[in-house]
């Protein structure tokens, strides 16, 4: 993408996702738990645990249901992936084309 961007004389643009797995949702069929972390219990509900909804740091699965949430936003977003770089989106309107470059939570866009 910056290739192209330098051959068009188009502006690039660099984004990171701050925290980005933890924005990603669990599907209904994959249940976690997670105990209340020292500290941050609540109050006499100490013994209780946590019924996950989005990922988190650690866990097994965390990449891929940040990845799935990436894209399901993307295409939401009017983007398609190419079939051959599931790592590239672009966007096609009247007024221009926008082409996106992504690594786990980083974002590079002409």
């Amino acid at each position: 993408l910056l290739h192209i961007a330098a051959v068009l004389g188009w502006d690039a643009q660099q984004i990171d996702i701050k925290t980005a797995f933890l924005y990603g949702l669990l599907p209904d069929d994959e249940v976690q738990y997670m105990e209340q972390p020292k500290g941050f219990e609540a109050p006499g509900k100490e013994s209780w645990v946590w019924k996950l909804q989005r990922g988190l740091y650690g866990m097994r699965q965390a990449s891929r249901i940040w990845n799935k949430t990436m894209n399901d936003a993307m295409i939401s977003w009017g983007f398609t992936r190419l079939s051959c770089e599931s790592c590239i989106y672009y966007r096609k309107e009247d007024t221009g084309i926008v082409a996106a470059a992504v690594h786990v939570d980083d974002f590079l866009s002409i």
